[in-house]
């Protein structure tokens, strides 16, 4: 396509119509950002704060032998015995706890019951 010197190097402005067209899309699109996030935060505070309400921690309490190089391991397993009983949450999930006089000295220190 030629190009003389009449014809215009950009396109005509928009018209009125199409930047009404465009304010109404961008407001919709707002408006459905707004009532999105609105529906996100009601359902957080209604649903899974008071229904579900579980408070759950998982741990890994780093329970290798102590010939493999676990250092200060009692007095780790002490501390997470004590941690278990201001009971802050629900459940207290424990990993790689493998040695069982490390599991006797976290289960004397949980409240009886729990």
């Amino acid at each position: 396509m030629l190009m003389d010197e009449e014809t215009p190097l950009l396109s005509p402005a928009p018209s009125l119509g199409t930047k009404k067209r465009n304010a109404f899309c961008c407001l919709v699109f707002l408006i459905g950002v707004g009532a999105l996030s609105a529906a996100i935060i009601t359902c957080y505070f209604l649903y899974f704060k008071y229904v579900i309400g579980l408070k759950v921690l998982a741990l890994n309490v780093w329970g290798m032998p102590a010939k493999v190089g676990s250092e200060d391991k009692e007095l780790r397993m002490q501390a997470i015995g004590k941690f278990i009983q201001k009971q802050e949450y629900d459940v207290y999930l424990l990993a790689e706890l493998w040695m069982r006089p490390d599991h006797e000295t976290i289960r004397r220190l949980v409240p009886k019951g729990k």
